[in-house]
């Protein structure tokens, strides 16, 4: 389940957030952009990223979406602010559920 692709550290990188429902962990993984391939003919296509550049980490495990939505009550508004990453890693630590 995706919780946002706009969030954002104190230094201003920028992240997803999802939670997967089988294993109940909740990560966040860096989106760090490739540059797009350029054709021939001038046109721009997306360039797949290689698995092993991905940054993943894992903030914490949570059993249930209805715990999920009660830890994470104002998600949206804290997604975009300064230090998004911060507020979640602050509501997990509180909850008991920071890895």
């Amino acid at each position: 389940m995706e919780l946002g692709t706009e969030w954002r550290d104190a230094a201003g990188e920028t992240y997803a957030l999802s939670w997967i429902v089988d294993t109940g962990e909740l990560y966040l993984m860096l989106d760090e952009a490739n540059a797009p391939t350029i054709d021939p003919f001038g046109d721009a296509y997306p360039t797949p990223e290689d698995s092993a550049e991905l940054r993943v980490e894992v903030l914490g495990m949570v059993e249930t979406s209805d715990e999920l939505h009660r830890i994470l009550v104002g998600w949206e508004d804290a997604e975009v602010g300064e230090d998004g990453v911060g507020w979640l890693r602050t509501r997990l630590a509180d909850e008991g559920h920071s890895t």
